[in-house]
């Protein structure tokens, strides 16, 4: 429950066996909230990776849609929340593929301000294990960015806020 969005990073597609694609994917249950949270590490500028406790707002609206709405970063990193944080919500989150109840692949807009610079874009191929409830940003995951490409990975944790059900797809 602590780990989550570092200084953002990257766009790059997994494949994961056995998932299977569907045109209009959407979140369950409708009409919740979840946090997001855990350690994001995240590459631009600096010579080595700079990690970031993110807590991030989940919405899922009536139509399963979802937004992350809202969230903060802290030291982690002493810049985090001072140098490196999020901005410009609202961030769209869409399911790209999955396995109902066991997991799916989602792409997600970030925005970040990065210690002089900034990196927004989609993050693309994070895994949602639905099962643990967790999001995986892979290693070598890579965003727009300027002055160069971020790069971001880390592991954050789903909570539930407003309903106890697990998130799902379908």
């Amino acid at each position: 429950m602590k780990k989550l969005l570092s200084v953002l990073s990257s766009v790059a597609l997994i494949s994961v066996a056995g998932v299977s694609a569907a045109s209009a994917q959407s979140f369950t249950p409708a009409t919740s909230t979840w946090s997001l949270s855990g350690t994001l590490n995240l590459r631009q500028t600096l010579p080595s990776a700079v990690p970031c406790d993110v807590q991030l707002t989940l919405d899922i609206d009536g139509a399963g849609s979802g937004t992350i709405t809202g969230g903060t970063f802290a030291p982690g990193f002493f810049l985090c929340g001072s140098a490196i944080y999020p901005q410009n919500f609202s961030w769209p989150v869409t399911v790209v593929s999955s396995t109902p109840g066991v997991s799916a692949v989602l792409d997600i807009y970030v925005d970040v301000i990065a210690v002089g610079g900034n990196c927004t874009g989609v993050l693309s191929g994070v895994q949602f294990d639905i099962v643990n409830q967790t999001i995986d940003v892979p290693a070598i995951t890579y965003i727009p960015g300027s002055p160069a490409t971020c790069e971001v990975d880390g592991l954050l944790y789903v909570d539930p806020v407003t309903d106890p059900a697990p998130l799902d797809v379908t």
